[in-house]
């Protein structure tokens, strides 16, 4: 006894999978239709976010991206604490502080003037080093991108200072060239 003589075909599609069986004669023409049968799945879309065609891998790697950016940052920040209180600062909660933007006008404090107290000091470069540290790569939203790419003429400030940098440049090569080989 023989057994039937069939063709099977499988059509891939974005949204579905396609499955026939067909019996055929010897001459491979076909008899009749054995199976045929079809699956529907979403294509990977995310049933969120369906209408953005976003698929379940894009928002699997958005939410690991997360959760490895929030990781580190919270590793980050333990390091920091640590070293600070290796060194003898004082690690200061922004809870703990009393007033509104406090840590920005510590820092900008540190960055004006010299604070002569020791204790108030350290106290102010841990407040001032923490806040950086949580606050980094911080952009201000209501900048257009391409403000901080075009070219602007140099302030007053950065002209000053490049002068006094060329002249310590200048007093060093001079220095330089004046000292007697070893």
């Amino acid at each position: 006894m023989r057994g039937k003589r069939y063709r099977i075909g499988i059509d891939v599609g974005l949204n579905s999978v396609g499955l026939a069986a067909v019996e055929v004669s010897d001459e491979n023409s076909p008899v009749r239709l054995l199976n045929a049968q079809s699956v529907i799945h979403d294509g990977g879309v995310d049933p969120q976010k369906n209408k953005e065609a976003i698929t379940r891998k894009n928002m699997s790697g958005v939410a690991r991206r997360t959760r490895r950016m929030r990781r580190r940052k919270r590793e980050r920040l333990h390091k920091l604490d640590m070293l600070l209180g290796k060194f003898g600062y004082p690690v200061i909660e922004p809870e703990s502080l009393d007033k509104p933007f406090e840590e920005w006008h510590v820092r900008a404090e540190l960055a004006t003037r010299y604070i002569e107290d020791d204790e108030l000091r350290r106290e102010s470069i841990s407040i001032a080093l923490r806040h950086m540290a949580r606050h980094r790569g911080w952009r201000n939203p209501y900048r257009q991108v391409d403000s901080l790419i075009s070219d602007n003429p140099y302030s007053k400030q950065y002209g000053e200072l490049k002068e006094k940098a060329k002249a310590y440049n200048d007093d060093a090569t001079a220095a330089e060239e004046e000292s007697t080989p070893a």
